[in-house]
């Protein structure tokens, strides 16, 4: 099933529809997930399920994690690329494990020193059109909610926020989350579906609430501070 993912053969709407049924099971059915997310073959079996083995081929018989790690190697080498349409796929499926609480899923990756520097990489890159930062400030932001204490294991984690809230990035990343537009009091067009810069917003306002409550592990520097103080009152007067 997850083998249609690596031929080259298969249409690229397919692909996306089995990141779709993935995505899907994390809500809906757990074993199916684990099942997913588990799957390898020792030496033996990969020896007889393919005639010539290579490095590629061996990869084909992985759970969806191997698809997961080459995402984060991707992001971390061009951020912009996170727009694909299958890339988009692959960051909904974090998106949901961690929603789901399902982040053991993903252990291995976790342990890599590497693995918030490159899943964050594009928050702390220059706009990108049609990119859905909330996720990427959901996961962040549950991520702040389940700490306890700081440690080695989440040090990594630490550091990344840190670079997030350093002015310089934090100033640019303002302008990205307070894009908004021009809005009227009497204006109910966002009522039926939100839209995705009141997401992105909502999302935003939650790990701000949520860095407030750890300050024990890491708080929001009084320069950058004072900029989300300034842009919060520059766009409450412009926008309404």
């Amino acid at each position: 099933f997850l083998q249609r993912l690596r031929d080259e053969l298969e249409s690229d709407d397919l692909k996306v529809s089995i990141l779709d049924f993935v995505n899907a099971c994390i809500d809906k059915q757990p074993g199916l997930t684990e099942a997913f997310f588990r799957v390898s073959y020792d030496q033996v079996s990969r020896h007889n399920f393919f005639l010539k083995r290579t490095s590629e081929s061996e990869s084909m018989c992985d759970g969806i994690i191997v698809y997961m790690e080459e995402f984060l190697e991707t992001v971390e080498k061009d951020p912009t690329k996170i727009t694909n349409d299958q890339l988009k796929r692959i960051m909904n499926l974090f998106h949901s494990l961690w929603k789901q609480g399902l982040q053991s899923l993903v252990s291995s990756l976790l342990k890599k020193p590497n693995f918030w520097s490159s899943l964050c990489n594009p928050i702390m890159s220059p706009p990108i059109n049609n990119y859905q930062y909330s996720q990427l400030l959901n996961i962040m932001g549950i991520e702040l909610f389940k700490l306890r204490e700081s440690n080695a294991d989440n040090e990594n984690f630490r550091k990344v926020i840190e670079k997030f809230l350093a002015a310089d990035v934090f100033k640019k990343f303002l302008d990205i989350v307070f894009e908004l537009p021009k809005l009227t009091l009497n204006d109910s067009s966002f009522i039926e579906e939100t839209p995705e810069w009141l997401g992105r917003l909502q999302s935003f306002k939650d790990f701000l609430v949520l860095l407030m409550k750890r300050k024990n592990f890491l708080s929001l520097p009084f320069e950058s501070c004072k900029m989300l103080l300034d842009k919060s009152l520059e766009v409450s007067t412009d926008k309404f």
